[in-house]
């Protein structure tokens, strides 16, 4: 596994998907880039975003650089605190 290469692409994916979280954001989830081609909406650009981003992290995981132990007891911890506070 390129290790570098999979982390920086995950800090571009972390990039992408802050784009798009600002998009749906400023613009609703319905709004549409007429551009692009052919166009989707923000609730569906955020969402590939996320999986991209899902999908470097589950890689490095698989590779041994993640320990998904730590990663899941991390990600529960905030989806407590996240629930209280968003909720």
């Amino acid at each position: 596994m390129n290790v570098i290469g999979t982390l920086q692409h995950l800090a571009s994916e972390c990039g992408e998907t802050t784009q798009a979280a600002i998009k749906y954001i400023q613009h609703g989830p319905t709004s549409v880039n007429p551009k692009e081609q052919p166009p989707k909406t923000n609730r569906r650009a955020l969402e590939e975003e996320v999986g991209d981003t899902l999908a470097l992290i589950e890689l490095l995981i698989e590779g041994g650089v993640l320990r998904r132990k730590k990663v899941q007891t991390r990600r529960n911890l905030k989806l407590d605190t996240y629930r209280r506070k968003y909720a």
